[in-house]
């Protein structure tokens, strides 16, 4: 079937210098330096890619299988579907976009998360949902670690880190997309911490630190607890400094579509928030919560989150080395390495907390439990 929407076919395509075409025992493969992957291709591929490295322009790769003996409504599907397949994935960017970079941009933006200082400058589009989403993290650092630029080209948002492209998206998908990249950045440029993936809040003083498998409930949880005298410090993220105390990473938090009315309950202004799409297909919208001032504290209780139907409220204890297992499979880690000092410190942690597998069904009634164990 012919692609439809595709504005490419007189543009000049262009592979970054990270790219490598490879011939290995009679096959073609491309290989992302950047990433280190590599990326089997077809015959078909092959003479596309080859083309578009001579030319540039996907009409003449067209041109060339039919040339072959192709049928031009083939040669067509196939020259569309893999060229957006290598501009979704960053193996190509049109040159009008690349150009773009050199111009001056239409808004920038510069955000201090932790260790990370980011510059996003952004081409053709307005600076509201940058600022709606990441706002919280705005700095006038003047001197940025890492440069990202998002433009507007065709009918596609491009995302470049420096004159490097990541990918291209469409235009509900590119807060996911800037999203991820920070957070990758963001858990490469911490080096004296232990990051999780987990929430964390605090009531009292008493933090409070909750994970869970997908679709747990994390996050509605998280927002429902901040809307009922919790001080939000983070639903994504959790660091564990080398003394041993945590805190909460404030990313706005991520709401799956099902989560959306329950939410509602507690945030009634997710109902006018932009819908996302997500790399894996979901459509989450992003809810501000607003952070207390972030200061770590000890991590008094943990709760491993287990929904079920219909199940009433109930905390059932577990032991220090069941919790920590369980987080530090949700670790985030360099290489997969973590340095043994790091570990000790969260063993300590851990041991010190009371932890609990925690099963519940009803939100309501799940904050009110949740209620009862902080506040004896």
């Amino acid at each position: 079937m012919t692609t439809t929407n595709f504005p490419w076919d007189d543009s000049r395509l262009v592979a970054p210098t990270t790219i490598h075409h490879l011939s290995i025992g009679g096959r073609s493969i491309l290989f992302c330096e950047a990433r280190q992957i590599l990326y089997g291709l077809n015959s078909t591929a092959d003479r596309i890619w080859q083309s578009l490295a001579e030319d540039g322009r996907p009409i003449e790769a067209r041109r060339r299988l039919t040339n072959l003996g192709v049928a031009d409504d083939d040669a067509r599907a196939f020259v569309e579907d893999v060229t957006l397949s290598w501009l979704h994935g960053g193996q190509l960017a049109p040159q009008e976009a690349l150009a773009r970079l050199d111009e001056q941009a239409t808004a920038t933006r510069t955000l201090r998360i932790d260790e990370l200082t980011v510059r996003i400058d952004l081409f053709g589009i307005a600076p509201d949902e940058i600022d709606q989403v990441f706002g919280q993290f705005a700095s006038d650092e003047r001197t940025p670690a890492l440069k990202l630029s998002v433009v507007s080209c065709g009918d596609r948002l491009f995302l470049f880190e420096g004159e490097r492209p990541l990918g291209s998206c469409e235009a509900d998908e590119w807060i996911p997309r800037v999203k991820a990249v920070l957070t990758e950045h963001y858990t490469t440029a911490v080096r004296d911490a232990f990051l999780m993936h987990a929430a964390f809040l605090v009531r009292d003083n008493k933090g409070v630190l909750i994970s869970g498998a997908p679709g747990a409930g994390k996050t509605t949880l998280c927002v429902a607890l901040a809307q009922s005298g919790y001080d939000y410090q983070g639903d994504d993220i959790v660091r564990l400094e080398s003394n041993g105390k945590a805190s909460g990473t404030p990313f706005a938090a991520c709401v799956k579509a099902p989560a959306w009315p329950l939410v509602a309950s507690y945030a009634p202004e997710i109902a006018d928030l932009p819908v996302y799409r997500r790399s894996d297909g979901k459509d989450v919208r992003y809810l501000q919560v607003p952070p207390i001032k972030r200061r770590p504290r000890n991590i008094d209780f943990v709760l491993l989150l287990a929904r079920q139907p219909d199940a009433k409220p109930a905390l059932e204890p577990i032991e220090p080395l069941e919790a920590f297992s369980t987080l530090l499979a949700s670790a985030f880690s360099i290489k997969g390495s973590i340095a043994a000092s790091a570990l000790k410190t969260f063993a300590s942690a851990m041991e010190g907390a009371a932890s609990f597998k925690f099963v519940y069904s009803d939100l309501a009634d799940a904050i009110l439990a949740i209620k009862d164990l902080t506040d004896e």
